[in-house]
């Protein structure tokens, strides 16, 4: 992932916890209120935070150190848990328990 990558990524991690919008955050790539927030725990106690926009095809990951404040099951996606869950069981260094 580049530099300017995280930083998007960051920027949307920072305006959803700041606001807890789950949907339309503006896009970095096509500057449109088009981005969804998405969680997945893939395995207990690891979350992560996806961002999708539903107008082009950004997308970005966010790993976290604990559940997110804004946090929801009806916002689990099943293609992000999947994906996740064979990222964790394909890690070369796994995560400490």
């Amino acid at each position: 992932m580049s530099k300017d990558s995280v930083n998007k990524a960051v920027e949307l991690l920072k305006a959803h916890k700041s606001t807890g919008k789950v949907s339309g955050l503006t896009c970095p790539q096509c500057d449109r209120p088009t981005v969804e927030v998405w969680f997945t725990e893939a395995q207990p106690g690891r979350f992560r935070s996806w961002f999708a926009c539903s107008d082009c095809r950004f997308e970005a990951r966010v790993q976290l150190s604990g559940r997110p404040v804004h946090f929801d099951k009806s916002r689990v996606r099943a293609d992000l848990q999947a994906r996740d869950a064979e990222i964790m069981d394909n890690a070369k260094f796994p995560e400490p328990e």
